[in-house]
């Protein structure tokens, strides 16, 4: 039951990010096709792009929040 609580407040908190632009560094690509970072408070953010963005600092757009992930667009 606390797990539960806990993955809820935590997507409830990632959701305040909606709608902002953070930076991020990209470091690997998903074997889903996302390029995966962190924002400097170390929550995690995924985004599709055709260009390589490992290892490189970027802005995104938080577009949603799924299963404790941000996902973005590049600004």
């Amino acid at each position: 039951k606390m797990i539960e609580i806990s993955k809820r407040l935590h997507n409830e908190y990632l959701s305040e990010f909606i709608d902002e632009i953070k930076e991020v560094l990209f470091e690997r690509k998903t074997k889903d096709g996302y390029f995966e970072g962190h924002m400097s408070n170390y929550i995690c953010v995924r985004v599709k792009s055709d260009e390589d963005l490992s290892h490189s600092f970027r802005d995104v757009i938080i577009q949603s929040v799924e299963n404790g992930i941000a996902y973005g667009n590049l600004v």
